[in-house]
C-alpha cells in the first residue's frame, strides 16, 4: 500500500473517530455509551495500525534512498 493510500485511510479513520466521539457525547443510556466506546476503541486500533504501517514504509523509503 502506498503512502498516499495510507494517508487517506488515516484521515478517514480520524473522521470516524470524531463522529464516534460526538456520538458518545450525545449518548443517553449506558448501553449507547458502551457501544460508542467499543467502536471508538476498534477504530483507534485501526488508526494505530495504519500509522505504524506508514512509519515503516517511510523508514524503508528513507533507507532505500
Amino acid at each position: 500500500m502506498e503512502n498516499r493510500e495510507l494517508n487517506v485511510q488515516i484521515a478517514d479513520q480520524a473522521t470516524v473517530l470524531s463522529v464516534l466521539s460526538a456520538q458518545y457525547d450525545r449518548a443517553v443510556s449506558v448501553e449507547e455509551k458502551m457501544e460508542a466506546a467499543c467502536q471508538l476503541e476498534n477504530h483507534a486500533n485501526i488508526l494505530r495500525i495504519l500509522a505504524e504501517r506508514l512509519t515503516t514504509q517511510t523508514r524503508e523509503a528513507k533507507e532505500n534512498e
